[in-house]
């Protein structure tokens, strides 16, 4: 009989445990996540308030590139990836969207790749579209922490004076009416 209430005994100090190991971590994750999303909103605050943060990276062509000579532009940066399905699909309806507006928007496309000759295909594939799109590779994802992006594609959307006035998670058909109308509104 003492076998059995020492193992059930056991059983139950196992059980608690176990019960406080997960509450402690929920709370502990539950936390985290809040922390994060005050991180994201602040950022997006300052991106709204003080405008975009300034970069300079490389273009695929190998040209140094700054973000804050598109000042007077109204620019769409889109961050993807060659080996996310969403991004794939949006990514020439981008291009038609940029084209169509002749040379008054402008897309800063940054792949976050880890391999250069991902991004070159993935270009080869489907385009590089117009002057007016000026692509980035940026594998250490550099450019992608500094805006506070956490998953692909994502795009943002400046004013002239390269303040956020929206920001895009997920995928977007960039071909709607809806869409033209927006940045026709953002240009004048």
């Amino acid at each position: 009989m003492a076998q059995i209430k020492n193992r059930f005994l056991g059983s139950l100090v196992l059980v608690s445990l176990l019960a406080a190991g997960f509450v402690a971590y929920w709370f502990n994750s539950k936390e985290e996540a809040t922390k994060r999303q005050k991180a994201v909103y602040e950022n997006l605050e300052i991106l709204e308030v003080d405008g975009a943060f300034d970069f300079v990276k490389p273009t695929v062509e190998g040209e140094s590139f700054r973000f804050h000579t598109l000042k007077g532009q109204v620019v769409l940066l889109n961050f993807w990836a060659s080996w996310c399905a969403p991004c794939v699909i949006e990514y020439p309806s981008m291009l038609r969207l940029v084209d169509s507006f002749g040379g008054k928007l402008k897309m800063v496309a940054v792949s976050q790749d880890e391999s250069r000759d991902d991004v070159e295909r993935f270009l080869k594939r489907f385009g590089k579209g117009s002057d007016d799109v000026i692509h980035i590779w940026d594998p250490n994802r550099e450019v992608a922490k500094k805006f506070g992006t956490e998953k692909l594609p994502e795009t943002y959307i400046f004013n002239k004076e390269l303040k956020l006035v929206r920001k895009v998670p997920n995928s977007e058909d960039w071909g709607r009416h809806e869409v033209r109308e927006y940045l026709k509104q953002l240009l004048r």
